[in-house]
């Protein structure tokens, strides 16, 4: 068993190290922005509006021509753009953008749903929804996107249905004029092309003449190929949209983001929110079959003092103590990990007084505590309360690894984290149940403890599927003490001993 006990992390702590591998210059950003929520307390009510920063995913533009209000020497000038996600949603929702200029500093939010609002943003509307689309991209790997408002790209006499973004996206930090290839589809209609067959056909009122569903048949459709050439993306003054710095908080109050306070412009397709934007991205659809392994197993199977120390858990010294010992991971690629162990006599661990977030945790079950060769529901709730206490520095990556004395070490990774969110709630919500009976830890507490590894394995993925985990957790064992090499392990009812094997790497 493992527990969190007498740490806790903040909403500010969370929104200035929720990302890491940001560049110095973003770093500096960083440490302004603190200076201003000092004074404009503006941090809760952007992350209720538009949840946390990806400091990582930052881009800057140096030396461009000055807007928004600033008029000095442009070569002196840099913007910055760090994107927003909701803690909900695989999207990119809004941008902050940050513009320095010799000593004075200014920031404003621009937000996915002000897309058509020109007046506030001063930026042309197709363009505002191309560059949110290419952030995205830049984020989260989206390339292929939906439009659902027929009003932006609309310069073709068709109803603009899908837009493919083709380049890479541009470094970091760049300078230097940048082609975007991009490939934008539109619907051909009419009675031959009605295509009302295709996901719920027409839409209320409309005839078949003037149906212009979105297809994804080619025959639907007619694509062209277009490119944008940009120093800047979003050159454009507009003091709208919730501006804040040197000289205080803007049109959007104290340095927040805008409210969106009812339906905007556009025609959006039916059942889409006034708050919402034009476009949402598709998911690919792959050709070729995906790996079989989440890639950062590969990348845990590469780190030799990751390994060094998961094996040193195994160690018969350690497995033969009367305490659980192991290692909390303030940061794996920097070498950071802490050792921690429990009470002698007690099968728990405690974290106390470390320095939260983490990257993930291993422990050792062992044998004097007579504890089983699995993770304990103890241990299942301590990663869904880290992750949804935002412990997890790399929610998407947040795993927990148990060693023990009937065989190779297991690991539990987060794979998909809306759904191990849901997951994560569902038993945390449990475990407050009054009746015991009902209680996560109650129910399965003898699903996967005993002296058998098959049944053990079996009945953990049991769990997983009863609790409705789908592929938001994947439960991992080593190949052998070494912690360099990985198997996934699947429930499989017609295999013989039930668990489907994949190797890693």
């Amino acid at each position: 068993m493992t527990s969190i006990t007498g740490t806790t992390i903040t909403m500010e702590q969370r929104f200035f190290t929720s990302s890491t591998g940001a560049t110095p210059l973003v770093k500096a950003l960083q440490g302004y922005l603190k200076i201003q929520n000092d004074s404009l307390k503006f941090l809760e009510k952007t992350v209720k509006q538009i949840g946390y920063p990806r400091w990582d995913k930052a881009i800057s533009y140096l030396n461009n021509s000055s807007s928004i209000g600033i008029e000095s020497d442009s070569n002196n000038l840099n913007t910055t753009y760090i994107p927003f996600v909701r803690d909900s949603q695989n999207y990119v929702n809004a941008l902050m953008e940050i513009r320095t200029i010799n000593t004075d500093t200014i920031f404003r939010y621009l937000c996915d749903w002000q897309y058509t609002d020109t007046t506030a943003t001063g930026i042309d509307t197709d363009v505002f929804a191309f560059f949110m689309m290419k952030m995205d991209k830049h984020v989260f790997g989206h390339d292929y996107f939906k439009i659902t408002d027929s009003t932006i790209f609309n310069g073709h006499a068709n109803r603009p249905s899908a837009i493919r973004l083709i380049d890479s996206v541009p470094p970091l930090v760049t300078n230097v004029a940048t082609p975007v290839y991009y490939e934008i589809c539109f619907v051909a209609y009419g009675p031959e092309y009605a295509c009302g067959w295709i996901e719920g056909g027409c839409q209320s009122g409309q005839t078949s003449a003037s149906c212009f569903n979105w297809c994804r048949d080619e025959i639907s459709r007619q694509c062209f190929t277009g490119v944008i050439w940009e120093d800047e993306p979003l050159n454009g003054g507009g003091t709208g949209g919730g501006t804040g710095g040197t000289g205080g908080g803007g049109s959007g109050g104290g340095g927040i983001p805008p409210n969106c306070g009812g339906p905007t412009s556009g025609n959006r397709i039916e059942g889409n929110e006034p708050c919402e934007p034009g476009w949402e991205p598709i998911e690919p659809i792959e050709d070729d079959p995906p790996p079989p392994c989440d890639s950062y197993m590969t990348t845990l199977g590469n780190d030799s003092n990751f390994a060094a120390k998961f094996k040193s858990l195994t160690d018969t010294s350690v497995l033969n103590r009367n305490y659980e010992k192991g290692f909390y991971i303030a940061d794996r690629t920097a070498n950071s990990y802490i050792s921690v162990q429990g009470t002698p006599g007690s099968p728990s661990i405690y974290f106390n007084g470390a320095t939260l977030p983490m990257d993930g945790f291993l422990h050792s079950h062992t044998n004097p505590l007579n504890q089983a060769p699995m993770f304990s529901p103890d241990d299942v709730l301590l990663m869904a309360e880290a992750f949804l206490k935002g412990i997890a520095k790399d929610s998407n990556n947040y795993f927990i690894g148990l060693a023990h004395d009937y065989g190779p070490p297991y690991l539990l990774k987060i794979t998909n984290t809306a759904k191990f969110r849901k997951f994560a709630e569902k038993i945390m919500k449990m475990e407050k149940e009054a009746k015991l009976s009902k209680r996560f830890t109650k129910i399965y507490q003898d699903f996967f403890r005993t002296a058998n590894t098959n049944i053990n394995e079996k009945g953990f993925l049991s769990m997983m599927n009863i609790e409705k985990a789908g592929n938001g957790l994947t439960l991992y064992r080593a190949q052998n003490n070494d912690c360099k090499k990985w198997i996934k392990l699947e429930k499989d009812n017609f295999n013989s001993n039930g668990v489907e094997e994949t190797p890693c790497n």
